[in-house]
């Protein structure tokens, strides 16, 4: 196995340990696992708002996902330096294995990375100094997260719309791991932002 597949592999140990390998409880998220901020606050699932839905706009979502990290002061940074900092800081190897499952497991068809009109590879739809909506597609699903950052909370909300009955089975598998791994950023990016 290469030097890739090892570091892979390491990641998803790490993650399955807590991904600090710390055991940060976070009420409300499942695993029970989240990330502490820096304000020793950790990202919590939230009940996805009907303004978050409207923003997205993906009609008929079949699964949504939104979690809030207390952040007083989120609105110094935009909402795009927050989804930057949720995926493109997060460490390399787990953003390798995230890469790697978008397009490998799901089929999503990302854009070129590092270009200023894509974050990760998700193309920028809308992008105001508060909000931001990225979107993906593959055959077989639609995707949107839309993040918003207030002063006193940022939001990172995720809507997948299947396209064809393969997606279901696929995004079973992929959710849990999506409720878990995206606390974990939003709360290292909340502990990265907070230091600028």
């Amino acid at each position: 196995m290469g030097s890739a597949g090892h570091e892979i592999r390491a990641a998803c140990r790490t993650l399955a340990a807590g991904a600090d390998g710390a055991d940060d409880q976070a009420p409300g998220l499942p695993g029970g696992r989240g990330r502490v901020a820096s304000d020793g606050v950790s990202p919590r699932e939230i009940a996805l708002a009907d303004d978050l839905r409207a923003l997205a706009a993906l009609d008929a979502p079949s699964y949504t996902y939104a979690c809030e990290l207390a952040a007083p002061g989120a609105d110094r940074h935009s909402a795009e330096a927050w989804a930057r900092a949720v995926f493109e800081d997060a460490p390399a190897a787990l953003r390798r294995l995230i890469v790697t499952g978008w397009i490998a497991g799901l089929g999503l068809r990302l854009a070129p990375r590092g270009s200023p009109e894509h974050v990760l590879g998700w193309t920028i739809l809308s992008n105001e100094p508060r909000v931001i909506v990225l979107a993906v597609g593959s055959p077989i699903l639609a995707a949107r997260i839309v993040v918003r950052a207030r002063a006193g909370d940022v939001v990172h909300a995720t809507f997948v719309r299947y396209e064809r009955s393969l997606a279901r089975p696929l995004w079973l598998v992929a959710a849990p791991i999506h409720a878990r791994v995206i606390p974990h950023l939003l709360g290292r990016a909340g502990a990265r932002l907070a230091a600028t």
